[in-house]
């Protein structure tokens, strides 16, 4: 069984540089900056970077060269998690395992910390050591991802369906797909760009480990504690949410699960990422229980 510490090189080092292009470029000492840093630095599964910096590894390049990307990357994440636990969203006072932004700085400040890391992430990838036609292409893939065509209108799909009766499992699909999949897409898309390779598969492979990836996420709420999982497992219970958990139940989401990542093995070894540690972290997430 694979564990996070199989990629502990790779996840320090992203830390350590998330932290390090932060405080380099953003380093006023303003509450605004102050609760940036904390909701950044306070963790987490490191998904989208660890994604990226893997692929790139086996590929043979360093990641570490191309921080400012994952950073991009996670400050993006980031900010909706704290606009996502706001009273006016989900409501939720832990994250990472700590307090929430808004308990920890009051909801004021959290608004204008979830504003700054999602814009400062653009000013971050204009930094990026690449020629210019790949930096647009990566501030085009993410501000896509990110916006209202992306993870923003997946919000927007989520609180609509709170209302929604008789809910079908292809409109719940519609919301984890851009409430979800397109960051996960994006990290993959924009590895692909600095490797100069098509971007197809790679959106593919990113779409379905989103999918499996929120249906894991429904099913944690059921059977973790909060403890266990670092954050609420009672916020989409107690939002009444409509998750395909709760339409389909465990045993069916937990065959689903399993369904995408039969189809993410056979998209790995069609890019002949098979047996590379970006194929073992896929496999760590697939059984993941947190």
């Amino acid at each position: 069984m694979f564990n996070a510490e199989d990629f502990q090189y790779e996840l320090e080092s992203i830390n350590s540089l998330l932290i390090e292009n932060y405080t380099k470029y953003f380093n006023k000492n303003s509450r605004i900056n102050q609760a940036s840093l904390y909701a950044l630095s306070a963790g987490g599964k490191r998904v989208r970077p660890l994604l990226f910096s893997l692929l790139l590894e086996a590929y043979d390049y360093d990641f570490t060269q191309y921080a400012e990307v994952f950073t991009a990357l996670e400050m993006v994440h980031t900010y909706s998690l704290v606009h996502d636990d706001l009273p006016a969203m989900d409501n939720d006072d832990l994250r990472r395992g700590k307090p929430t932004t808004h308990i920890q700085y009051g909801e004021d400040i959290a608004i204008l910390a979830g504003d700054s890391l999602l814009t400062d992430a653009f000013f971050l990838l204009t930094k990026t050591n690449i020629d210019d036609t790949k930096k647009m292409m990566l501030i085009r893939i993410l501000s896509l991802a990110a916006g209202s065509n992306g993870m923003v209108y997946g919000q927007d799909l989520d609180i609509a369906n709170d209302t929604k009766e008789n809910i079908q499992l292809d409109e719940i699909e519609k919301t984890y797909y851009y409430k979800t999949c397109l960051m996960i897409e994006a990290a993959l898309a924009m590895g692909a760009v600095i490797l100069g390779l098509e971007l197809d598969k790679f959106i593919k492979l990113g779409s379905l480990i989103g999918q499996a990836f929120q249906i894991q996420d429904d099913i944690l709420e059921y059977t973790k504690t909060s403890e266990e999982i670092g954050k609420s497992n009672q916020s989409d219970i107690k939002n009444n949410k409509n998750t395909i958990t709760k339409l389909i139940g465990l045993d069916h989401s937990n065959l689903l699960v399993h369904t995408y990542f039969d189809n993410i093995e056979n998209i790995i070894k069609e890019l002949r990422l098979y047996g590379s540690k970006f194929h073992l972290y896929v496999l760590y997430l697939a059984n993941r229980e947190k």
